[in-house]
């Protein structure tokens, strides 16, 4: 078998002696086999690590005579002689079938040595010290070979092979022998104290990176019975784990000894004496708690969590902080970890006190509140099991008069609305312990709840009439009319803008002709379905012709070569105080233009788009400008587009945002074509989270979804953009939600924008997710927009859907463009419930999203 050998050049000298052969001297150099790949191989195939060595000519081994067949007098010579004979290293990597004879010699010496220490006594005399020092040091210490996966995800020990040593037969016995060597009852700490110095612990830590568990076990319980023999070395040794812990959160976020580190310190705290020194505090708040924001904390959780129940078992005036602690790092939108949060979180409060539950009990519950809402079942099933634990029962009951007040909201409005039955139960069964512990005010939150629904809405309808009166009082002057036109040459703002289109660029407008679509490429409708003919012909209302009217004007003018943009002095001196240097212009809205900048300081680059007041109408600054202002500051999730900062100078408002440098999505697909299933369905899943964030945790409907206001960053994460016309709803299942507001973009209208109904905001949501699925699917649209009134029709025709969809794709992601693209709104799908689809349940999926 061919090995691949990975130089890491860097070599130890070593020396070793033994009777009957001469000094041989070994060149310790890391290296790492990979084995060739086998179409026929398991999953799970053994990975090999090694450090290679360069062999010197004489290096037969000369079999001694056992040391238990030896005179007594020369028994402690014989047993120097078999330690030095160990120090000879073999070659496992480059030719593990070479010198065999004399690899099984040093093999046996070995396994005698750990034989010999452990049955006789009075063996280990000052003079065994160094020499078996030196041969730990030979054989173990060593530079690591390079990660067998430096940049990919990382170890899952129920899922990866681990790699081994390849020289593990040898190390294996070097480690029984020093460990039994340190165990032993002849053992003098005060004599070894000279050999075990700060440099030995040191080259020992080292050695936890390996990617070998064995021998991370070995040296995890070395460690620790030198920890437990030299007094003088325990400070330091706490100093350099916490210096590997340091370098492992805030440098590379990448080593494989934590969790058997953290073991060690778990049996070290169960030790400390009371009260607990400052010292140590200063390590759980700055060492331990840190850890818990590393990606890979799955593969060390336990231990962790092990070690911060110790320390409050020890204290419990360290409940406060750590709890603090935690929910400062708690994950905003990775569940598993969520999960790992909460089994911590609960072994807390096992063991937390009554008066520290108080000091708590508030920032801890509005915590429980928000996942027991998760969209995520097993985040809210977590969370809604404390309501089973006795003893957190009892810290509630004794706190009910705090605690329900926070949690009836969350509890109340899931109830019914979770889309996983089994947290309807759980939910029941805290209601009812709820009840059980206070009727009465229990009564009392259910009365304030409705109260307080019933005053957002009546908020809601004085700020509509507020407006209303504002916009009454605007058109009695006379010179309203004159002002408007000034202002800009439309009063509507139903406008199809696009902040982040390039007008020199014909991929930003993407219809049927632009993706090769005619009237020959529509498929076939059978002749049972209905004729365009034979249907009644529907009248369009104004605002629908006019939209369309405005639709193809704005799409010339962005289309047209000669659009440019002219920058003034003074927004040149905003970009200059505030450190940013202008690039490139990379869009053109409706009311300013969109720029590539760079900061001086650090050379990030961002996106600023820049709103011209002047060129605004009074309805856009007073309506739509606000609610898009604010969603950019409120929002705060992965898949949505990151705001820097927002300034107002010079009649302009500056929006600093995240840059997206792989364009928009309706560039991607006008350049590579209709994508495949794996990749349309990882994207659309993102695009979705972000959809279900701002309809779950934001309350606001987006009203604007499209290829266009889908960005793609460097990393191709999805970016949704564009808040131009969302706004906040109140409640999801309160009929006041419905709009009649007409704002959207014409190729992603719902059926009922088209007939004047009034309509649900989050429906009309996912049914543009239908269109925009089925954009990113076949590269074209499913209806002909560029008719309205066909469109209309098209609508209403299921069939004319069902033939619009390629015959390839899979029959789930038909299933789910067909339950998007629902006439009826009460059957169409949420956003929780486009997430919960079977198309995106996929495990190719799963594992590239939640990296």
């Amino acid at each position: 078998m061919s090995l691949n050998l990975i130089n890491t050049n860097e070599t130890t000298t070593t020396t070793a002696a033994a009777a009957g052969f001469p000094t041989t001297t070994c060149h310790v150099t890391g290296w790492t086999t990979n084995q060739p790949h086998s179409p026929v191989a398991e999953k799970r195939e053994r990975r090999l690590s090694a450090s290679r060595f360069e062999i010197s000519e004489n290096r037969e081994l000369i079999k001694l005579p056992p040391i238990k067949d030896a005179p007594l007098n020369e028994r402690e010579e014989l047993f120097i002689q078999k330690i030095q004979q160990c120090c000879v290293l073999f070659d496992f990597s480059q030719d593990p079938l070479s010198d065999l004879k004399w690899k099984d010699i040093k093999r046996q010496t070995l396994h005698e040595l750990v034989e010999y220490i452990v049955t006789q006594n009075n063996v280990i005399t000052e003079a065994i010290y160094p020499e078996v020092v030196h041969m730990f040091s030979v054989n173990i210490f060593r530079v690591l070979p390079p990660s067998s996966n430096p940049n990919g995800a990382e170890f899952d020990p129920e899922e990866d092979e681990p790699t081994l040593e390849a020289a593990w037969p040898h190390l294996q016995h070097v480690y029984e022998f020093f460990l039994r060597f340190l165990e032993s009852p002849d053992f003098q700490a005060s004599i070894a104290k000279k050999y075990f110095d700060q440099k030995f612990v040191l080259q020992l830590l080292e050695l936890f990176d390996s990617e070998d568990p064995r021998e991370r076990d070995f040296l995890k319980t070395s460690l620790h019975r030198i920890y437990g023999k030299f007094l003088g070395l325990r400070a330091y040794i706490r100093k350099q784990i916490n210096n590997i812990f340091y370098r492992f959160i805030y440098e590379t976020e990448r080593h494989n000894g934590i969790a058997e580190l953290l073991e060690i310190l778990g049996s070290i705290i169960n030790g400390f004496s009371l009260p607990v020194k400052e010292e140590h505090k200063v390590f759980l708040l700055k060492v331990l708690m840190p850890l818990h924001k590393v990606k890979s904390l799955s593969v060390y959780h336990p231990q962790l969590a092990y070690c911060v129940v110790q320390f409050l078992e020890k204290d419990p005036s360290l409940t406060e902080p750590v709890i603090k602690s935690l929910l400062k790092y708690w994950p905003k939108v990775h569940s598993p970890k969520e999960v790992m949060f909460l089994n911590e979180l609960e072994e807390i409060l096992d063991v937390i006190e009554p008066a520290e539950f108080q000091k708590v009990m508030i920032p801890l519950f509005k915590q429980l509140a928000k996942c027991v809402s998760s969209p995520h079942f097993q985040v809210a099933e977590r969370a809604l099991y404390y309501w089973n634990n006795e003893y957190i029962v009892t810290l509630m009951s004794d706190n009910i008069q705090v605690i329900l007040p926070i949690m009836f909201s969350a509890l109340f409005r899931n109830a019914k609305s979770h889309w996983n039955r089994t947290i309807h139960g759980l939910i029941y069964n805290a209601q009812k312990l709820f009840m059980e512990m206070n009727q009465m005010l229990f009564h009392q939150c259910l009365c304030s709840f409705k109260a307080e629904k019933q005053k957002q809405k009546l908020k809601m309808k004085e700020r509509k009439e507020a407006w209303l009166k504002i916009d009454d009082l605007a058109k009695q002057n006379p010179t309203f009319d004159e002002i408007a036109a000034t202002l800009n040459n439309c009063d509507d703002p139903f406008l199809f803008s696009s902040l982040f289109l390039d007008p020199y660029n014909n991929n930003n407008m993407i219809d049927d002709e632009d993706l090769l679509l005619g009237d020959d490429d529509l498929l076939p409708i059978t002749s049972s379905d209905k004729s365009y003919t034979q249907m009644s012909d529907p009248e369009l209302s104004d605002n629908i012709k006019q939209s369309f009217r405005r639709y193809q004007e704005r799409r010339a003018k962005l289309m047209d070569p000669t659009t440019t943009a002219q920058i003034d002095e003074r927004t040149m001196l905003v970009f200059t105080k505030k450190g940013y240097r202008l690039l490139t212009i990379i869009g053109f809205g409706s009311y300013g233009e969109v720029y590539k900048a760079e900061r001086s300081r650090t050379n990030e680059i961002c996106a600023v788009k820049i709103i011209d007041l002047l060129r605004c109408s009074q309805k856009y600054m007073q309506k739509f400008l606000p609610r898009e202002l604010a969603a950019l500051m409120e929002t705060r999730h992965e898949n949505i587009i990151r705001v820097y900062d927002i300034i107002r100078s010079n009649k302009k408002i500056y929006v600093f945002m995240e840059f997206a440098s792989n364009g928009d999505l309706a560039k991607y697909l006008k350049q590579h074509g209709a994508l495949i299933e794996r990749r349309a369905r990882i994207w659309f899943k993102q695009a979705s989270r972000a959809l279900n964030y701002l309809h779950e945790e934001m309350w606001t409907a987006h009203r604007d979804i499209k290829i266009e206001n889908i960005l793609l960053n460097e990393n191709w994460k999805v970016k949704l953009t564009d808040f131009g016309f969302a706004t906040d709803v109140l409640d999801m299942n309160d009929e006041n939600i419905l709009s009649e507001t007409f704002c959207g973009t014409l190729p992603y209208y719902c059926p009922q924008i088209f007939q004047r109904q009034p309509y649900n905001p989050f429906k009309a949501d996912t049914w543009a997710m239908g269109v925009l699925l089925y954009a990113m699917t076949h590269n074209r649209f499913p209806f002909h927009h560029r008719d309205p009134k066909r469109m209309m029709i098209e609508h209403m025709d299921k069939s004319y859907i069902i033939s619009r969809i390629r015959e390839n794709i899979s029959e789930e992601l038909k299933d789910l463009i067909l339950k998007l693209l629902e006439m009826n709104e009460e059957r169409r799908l949420t956003a929780t419930q486009i997430l919960t689809h079977q198309w995106l349940l996929s495990e190719d999926t799963m594992s590239e999203l939640d990296k």
